[in-house]
């Protein structure tokens, strides 16, 4: 057993329960925020479905969310602290930066950046007393350019000051686990605590095979997302192919989903009502929709049970 962080405080890890490893709130730009207030994101209406959601996901027995939302991709720690004291779930807040070509990510502020990471890890994130309990990266389909070089350096070096585990945003099909994993390697990172995440994404077994081999976690985290039939039943075929070769301990379960996405939503109306436009995207997707139908095909109260709930606490109980 192990003490970790929730945006409510200290939790220790037998009370995780099932958790989501990879889930949102709000996801958006801070800067149009700003400039626009309520015009652009209404906090009280996001904060309302938040709130809905997360208790029919606390109905479906989830106890716990990971929130996946990294400093430059809208996190709002007070939105988060609400959201958990109004729905009674566990919400664990992240650190760390995301792929986008942020102006600020320069090679010469990685050093300012990292220690500021650092400091909201140990003391509290905007001037709350929340502390992240996770660290969150990513790489997109382009690569490990000079600029993600940055963002990718700075969560490490946090990892490793801090103990703090890591989900890395991984881009598929590009395959692009592979390089992230080499990344962390020249870095010194402690692969056991690092996830490659979206690893549902890929057809590719032998792929992700050769991920886990490497001692990380993979992530299958977007049940939800509407991409069509066919990603569905890819996803269900590898969780199935995983079962077999007895590597099921290796894989965490999530949606990645968000109430609101103001960069990606098409349905402004919808976002301002805080809601997305598809009443079908939840955190119980995978509940609902998913579990019955590996439960059909062989799947065990004990295997979700790993899934859901001996997974992420192993996950973050290691040293």
């Amino acid at each position: 057993m192990k003490t970790i962080q929730t945006v409510a405080g200290p939790l220790e890890t037998d009370k995780l329960g099932q958790t989501l490893m990879h889930e949102h709130i709000y996801c958006g730009s801070w800067e149009m925020r700003q400039a626009f207030g309520d015009r652009w994101m209404n906090r009280e209406n996001i904060l309302r479905n938040a709130v809905e959601q997360l208790k029919r996901a606390k109905a479906q027995g989830i106890s716990t969310v990971v929130d996946g939302t990294p400093i430059n991709l809208g996190r709002d720690i007070r939105l988060l602290i609400d959201a958990a004291e109004q729905s009674g779930v566990q919400i664990i807040a992240s650190s760390g930066l995301y792929y986008t070509q942020d102006f600020f990510l320069q090679p010469c502020m990685a050093d300012r950046i990292t220690r500021l990471m650092i400091d909201e890890c140990n003391h509290g994130i905007q001037g709350t007393p929340a502390r992240p309990g996770i660290l969150k990266c990513a790489t997109g389909p382009d690569g490990i350019g000079e600029i993600n070089e940055v963002s990718l350096h700075c969560t490490i070096e946090a990892h490793k000051a801090t103990g703090l585990p890591v989900f890395a945003h991984s881009s598929e099909p590009e395959h692009i686990g592979m390089p992230q994993l080499e990344y962390f390697r020249r870095e010194n990172a402690d692969l056991k605590k690092i996830i490659i995440g979206h690893c549902g994404e890929t057809d590719d077994f032998p792929y992700l095979l050769a991920l886990l081999e490497s001692g990380c976690r993979i992530g299958f985290d977007r049940f939800n997302k509407i991409e069509g039939q066919e990603k569905t039943e890819s996803r269900i075929r590898n969780l199935f192919k995983l079962k077999e070769n007895g590597l099921l301990s290796k894989v965490l379960i999530s949606e990645d989903h968000w109430i609101v996405c103001d960069s990606l939503e098409t349905d402004w109306d919808a976002v301002q009502q805080g809601g997305n436009a598809d009443p079908g995207r939840d955190y119980t997707y995978f509940h609902r929709i998913i579990m019955p139908r590996l439960r059909q095909g062989g799947f065990t109260d004990g295997d979700f049970h790993m899934l859901l709930v001996k997974n992420p606490r192993d996950f973050f109980e290691q040293e």
